[in-house]
Protein backbone atom coordinates (compact mmCIF):
# COMPACT_ATOMS: atom_id res chain seq x y z
CA UNK A 1 0.00 0.00 0.00
CA UNK A 2 1.31 3.41 -0.83
CA UNK A 3 0.84 6.39 1.65
CA UNK A 4 -0.60 9.42 -0.24
CA UNK A 5 1.27 12.35 1.34
CA UNK A 6 0.33 15.57 -1.35
CA UNK A 7 -3.15 16.84 -3.23
CA UNK A 8 -1.69 16.82 -6.04
CA UNK A 9 -0.97 12.95 -6.64
CA UNK A 10 -4.83 12.57 -4.71
CA UNK A 11 -6.30 14.21 -7.40
CA UNK A 12 -4.26 12.67 -10.02
CA UNK A 13 -5.33 9.37 -8.47
CA UNK A 14 -8.85 9.72 -8.48
CA UNK A 15 -8.98 10.24 -12.83
CA UNK A 16 -6.73 7.12 -13.49
CA UNK A 17 -7.75 3.57 -12.76
CA UNK A 18 -6.64 3.37 -9.10
CA UNK A 19 -7.86 2.28 -5.83
CA UNK A 20 -8.27 4.98 -2.90
CA UNK A 21 -8.22 3.89 1.09
CA UNK A 22 -9.56 6.58 3.18
CA UNK A 23 -8.48 5.72 6.57
CA UNK A 24 -7.06 7.15 9.84
CA UNK A 25 -4.43 5.74 12.28
CA UNK A 26 -6.72 6.08 15.31
CA UNK A 27 -9.76 4.21 12.95
CA UNK A 28 -9.99 0.64 14.18
CA UNK A 29 -12.06 -0.66 11.29
CA UNK A 30 -9.14 0.72 8.97
CA UNK A 31 -6.49 -1.37 10.63
CA UNK A 32 -8.66 -4.66 10.14
CA UNK A 33 -9.43 -3.73 6.87
CA UNK A 34 -5.82 -2.52 6.13
CA UNK A 35 -4.49 -6.00 6.80
CA UNK A 36 -7.33 -7.34 4.50
CA UNK A 37 -5.52 -5.15 1.97
CA UNK A 38 -1.95 -6.15 2.59
CA UNK A 39 -3.13 -9.37 2.20
CA UNK A 40 -4.81 -9.09 -1.37
CA UNK A 41 -1.50 -7.43 -2.62
CA UNK A 42 0.55 -10.21 -1.57
CA UNK A 43 -1.53 -12.27 -3.65
CA UNK A 44 -2.26 -10.01 -6.69
CA UNK A 45 -0.90 -7.44 -8.99
CA UNK A 46 -3.61 -4.60 -7.17
CA UNK A 47 -1.94 -1.65 -5.63
CA UNK A 48 -3.78 0.69 -2.86
CA UNK A 49 -3.11 4.34 -1.88
CA UNK A 50 -4.10 5.26 1.56
CA UNK A 51 -5.17 8.74 2.50
CA UNK A 52 -5.17 9.91 5.90
CA UNK A 53 -8.42 11.50 6.21
CA UNK A 54 -7.08 13.44 9.13
CA UNK A 55 -4.23 15.04 6.60
CA UNK A 56 -5.99 15.99 3.79
CA UNK A 57 -9.98 17.51 4.99
CA UNK A 58 -10.45 19.46 1.91
CA UNK A 59 -10.07 16.25 -0.65
CA UNK A 60 -12.09 14.29 1.71
CA UNK A 61 -15.10 16.77 1.52
CA UNK A 62 -15.03 17.14 -2.15
CA UNK A 63 -14.88 13.22 -2.96
CA UNK A 64 -17.91 13.09 -0.19
CA UNK A 65 -16.12 10.40 2.34
CA UNK A 66 -18.59 10.59 5.00
CA UNK A 67 -17.21 7.63 6.94
CA UNK A 68 -13.65 5.58 7.29
CA UNK A 69 -12.60 2.78 5.52
CA UNK A 70 -14.22 3.98 2.59
CA UNK A 71 -13.00 2.66 -0.74
CA UNK A 72 -13.12 4.56 -3.72
CA UNK A 73 -12.83 2.54 -6.81
CA UNK A 74 -12.39 4.37 -10.17
CA UNK A 75 -14.24 7.19 -8.80
CA UNK A 76 -16.64 5.32 -7.45
CA UNK A 77 -17.29 5.11 -3.37
CA UNK A 78 -17.53 1.64 -1.75
CA UNK A 79 -17.83 2.10 1.78
CA UNK A 80 -16.24 -1.38 4.10
CA UNK A 81 -16.42 -1.64 7.76
CA UNK A 82 -14.65 -3.82 9.76
CA UNK A 83 -15.96 -7.55 9.99
CA UNK A 84 -18.27 -7.27 7.33
CA UNK A 85 -16.33 -7.92 4.46
CA UNK A 86 -14.03 -10.86 4.04
CA UNK A 87 -10.90 -10.78 1.82
CA UNK A 88 -13.10 -13.07 -1.17
CA UNK A 89 -15.78 -10.45 -0.99
CA UNK A 90 -13.52 -7.45 -1.05
CA UNK A 91 -12.18 -8.67 -4.02
CA UNK A 92 -15.08 -9.32 -5.73
CA UNK A 93 -16.08 -5.78 -5.45
CA UNK A 94 -12.61 -4.80 -6.43
CA UNK A 95 -13.04 -6.96 -10.07
CA UNK A 96 -16.55 -6.00 -10.73
CA UNK A 97 -15.18 -2.26 -10.58
CA UNK A 98 -12.19 -1.98 -11.74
Amino acid sequence: MILVNNNNLINKLIKKKSILLFSANWCKPCKILKKKIKKIEQNSSLIFFEINVDLFQEEIVKLNVKNIPTILINNKVKKFYSGILSIKKLMFLIKQNF
